[in-house]
């Protein structure tokens, strides 16, 4: 299960990852296959449904021809707030 702070940054990386292949003017297919990856897998994650990990990221960064720094400049992942230690 996904927590909602979790939901939250998948929903934004997703709609990051959107936006850069809308830039570059490519498909979610085009993206799938220069990123060796499913094109199912790239829809799940332009809506937020799919967790991934950095190793999918870097492929999609190398298939849109982006830094992993322009990827995640602008995203703006809310830190929790660390909850406080029982006294014993």
């Amino acid at each position: 299960m996904i927590r909602a702070i979790d939901k939250e940054g998948l929903i934004q990386i997703g709609l990051r990852i959107k936006q850069l292949r809308k830039e570059k003017n490519m498909s979610q297919e085009q993206v799938a296959f220069s990123a060796n990856i499913s094109l199912s897998q790239i829809s799940k994650l332009e809506s937020g449904r799919h967790n991934t990990s950095i190793s999918s990221i870097l492929s999609i960064c190398r298939a849109l021809n982006i830094t992993i720094s322009d990827f995640f400049n602008g995203l703006d992942y809310p830190i929790p707030a660390v909850p406080k230690k029982r006294k014993k």
